[in-house]
């Protein structure tokens, strides 16, 4: 009887106490999730630009066909003819003339496109002579030259440098030298790499490069400055609310081209295994962190500010898939192995956008 009255007791003693920690429990429960989803949307809304790329990403890998070329939405109107001139639209009306002015005549100009431009192109020659061809065939190893002799992107690294809080007219001035130079040096420095291959390949039309850079570019920025004469637009697009809209029209623009992009890139494929195009992953995307951090280390040895430092480097290090990429096929249209020639540029695409991000994310604080 005394087992039995001492088992009764345990069992309502357990009971009892189970009870009570339910009941105390249920309300630190409730705050912690309370605390968990302001967490979450607080990141969600801190990293809503890498998220987008990475559902983006996803989107493209499970149907390729909604958003490619060859789509009934037409992204190229959204991406092209209309996105990027869009773009520099928006940043162009954000932008004060003694600003834009003044980035022009910046002595920083000089050595971010010295480093975009000559000193990318020869570490990668470099490179080819003696670590490249270890680790890829002889295509690949042509295909790193042909990025690293790109100029920059003509909308990524403004978007970046915006979500970075760093100096925009710096990106946006880099942005327009870097591809109108790159009009004329980019093909020198192919020219330079293959001199065979350029020889029986087709003539770039430098002429219509230039006057779709110059549609692309140089009128929407002039339309921006134009339309900042205009005191209630000015007054709208200076507002922390017409900001905060530039800011997100871009930002869904972007969205847009890398979506599109990655659309192509699985519906076409590039033509090389997984292992090698996982290699070749690594390889740009540690390049381009090198790239990167010793620009941001040159530039600040030049008295760069923080802000204008990562508007630099992320110039720099930006290769643009938008103006390499009809350019490569357009030179070496009928190549057998031009799907390899353009594979790193492929790869780097995606890779420089996700990592563009985390470094914007890092860079924010310290631009503030």
């Amino acid at each position: 009887m005394g087992r039995d009255l001492g088992r009764d007791l345990g069992r309502d003693l357990g009971r009892d106490l189970g009870r009570s920690s339910r009941v105390l429990t249920v309300p630190a429960l409730a705050s912690r999730s309370r605390a968990l989803a302001s967490r979450s949307r607080a990141f969600a809304s801190k990293n809503s630009f890498l998220l987008g790329m990475l559902g983006s990403l996803l989107l493209s890998y499970c149907r390729p066909e909604l958003f490619n070329n060859a789509s009934p939405l037409r992204p190229s109107l959204l991406t092209g003819a209309v996105g990027v001139p869009l773009i520099f639209l928006l940043s162009s009306l954000g932008l004060p003339q003694q600003q834009l002015l003044g980035s022009l005549s910046s002595p920083l100009n000089l050595p971010i496109q010295l480093t975009s431009l000559l000193l990318i192109p020869l570490a990668n020659l470099l490179l080819s002579k003696a670590v490249f061809p270890k680790l890829f065939p002889p295509p690949l190893v042509k295909g790193l030259l042909l990025l690293s002799a790109l100029p920059t992107t003509v909308n990524m690294c403004i978007a970046l440098t915006t979500a970075a809080n760093g100096s925009v007219p710096t990106a946006v001035m880099s942005a327009v030298l870097g591809n109108l130079l790159g009009v004329l040096v980019t093909p020198l420095w192919f020219a330079f790499f293959f001199s065979k291959a350029s020889a029986a390949a087709k003539p770039v039309d430098l002429a219509a490069t230039f006057l779709s850079l110059s549609r692309k570019v140089l009128l929407p920025m002039l339309a921006g400055q134009l339309l900042r004469l205009s005191p209630p637009l000015l007054s709208r697009a200076s507002s922390p609310r017409g900001k905060r809209l530039s800011k997100s029209a871009s930002e869904a623009i972007l969205l847009a081209i890398v979506w599109n992009s990655f659309s192509n890139a699985f519906s076409t494929g590039v033509g090389l295994s997984l292992p090698l195009a996982l290699k070749l992953l690594l390889t740009t995307g540690a390049l381009h962190l090198l790239y990167f951090h010793s620009t941001r280390l040159l530039l600040a040895s030049l008295s760069a500010s923080p802000p204008e430092a990562t508007a630099g480097s992320f110039a720099a290090s930006q290769k643009t898939l938008a103006f390499g990429l009809p350019l490569i096929r357009t030179v070496f249209a009928g190549d057998p192995l031009l799907p390899l020639y353009c594979a790193p540029l492929m790869i780097i695409h995606p890779a420089q956008l996700f990592i563009g991000g985390v470094l914007a994310g890092r860079a924010r604080e310290k631009n503030v």
